[in-house]
């Protein structure tokens, strides 16, 4: 039954959609926008990414359009509120680069508009608070965000608040920097990308879905999301963490057997559980769905009819 929601292209069919023309981006550019561990190529941008936004500007006007009509309609000169991208999947699928990516084509596509990119992790509860709470095991877990929080700052988009503050978070120190923010000064469009995006909470009078005006989830098979998640846990052992300002610097001089079982361990019992419970679940709410093979290479897309 849910299936039937969705239109589903092969790679092949999508590539043959019409495309925005855009000025050439370099290797160094998609370099700048690529994750740790991810892979992201010209081609991928041509037949993958360029028909999406293509498809993103038909939404984005047509929602300008309408809310340009509707203030004639009440007479008004506010600014209309911004037009609103959701992007959720699992840790190590891949959605900080495509939130990325998406953040550049839309201002290249779009220049006459403000394209901000917000990440969830930044509402997750201090460290203080969650080992106050003993969820420190739990970070990544609808219990361990902020939820007021984050409807907040979506109401606050959505009412047309001309400048908001953002709380920022450290990979580095694996905390909020409370004492940092990244402001949004009248953004045309909010790109919100993380793993909760899409999960409600009943004791919410609204969940985030309400806010968002097209939604996106990463996808991939279990078995290769573990294996990104566990390469990428390698890759970090020999460059970030070996900063000694790390939350994870401990790892840096573990044999490879052992840093291998560690990361195994974490997926296991914190990821893998969380992707089946919380994230997964979610993947039916989205507009799109991009599915992921092999070195991360998009094989199918689901777009809801």
């Amino acid at each position: 039954m849910k299936e039937a929601l969705y239109r589903k292209f092969t790679r092949e069919e999508w590539q043959k959609l019409e495309k925005i023309t855009l000025p050439n981006l370099s290797i160094e550019e998609l370099a700048r926008i690529e994750s740790l561990n991810d892979s992201l190529s010209l081609q991928d941008v041509s037949e993958v990414y360029l028909p999406l936004i293509k498809l993103l500007e038909i939404h984005i006007t047509e929602f300008q359009t309408k809310n340009n009509q509707l203030n004639r309609f009440f007479g008004q000169l506010d600014k209309p509120a911004p037009f609103i991208i959701g992007i959720a999947g699992s840790v190590s699928v891949g959605k900080s680069t495509i939130a990325r990516l998406l953040q550049v084509l839309l201002s290249y596509s779009l220049p006459k508009l403000n394209v901000d990119l917000v990440t969830t992790d930044g509402f997750l509860f201090p460290n203080k608070v969650l080992k106050a709470e003993k969820m420190m095991d739990r970070k990544g877990f609808p219990e361990s965000y902020d939820g007021k929080r984050i409807i907040r700052f979506l109401s606050e988009l959505k009412s047309g608040q001309k400048q908001i503050k953002v709380p920022i978070y450290s990979h580095l120190s694996y905390d909020v920097l409370e004492e940092k923010k990244q402001t949004l000064i009248e953004p045309d469009i909010v790109i919100v990308e993380g793993v909760n995006v899409l999960q409600g909470n009943l004791k919410q009078p609204f969940f985030t879905t309400d806010f968002f005006d097209f939604s996106i989830y990463m996808d991939a098979e279990k078995a290769l999301i573990q294996k990104w998640y566990v390469e990428r846990f390698m890759m970090l052992r020999e460059t970030a963490f070996q900063d000694p300002e790390s939350y994870f610097h401990m790892y840096a001089e573990k044999t490879d057997e052992e840093a291998h079982a560690i990361a195994n361990d974490v997926w296991h019992t914190i990821n893998e559980i969380n992707l089946e419970c919380h994230i997964q679940p979610t993947r039916n709410r989205a507009k799109l769905i991009l599915q992921k093979g092999v070195d991360h290479k998009i094989e199918f897309i689901k777009l809801r009819k």
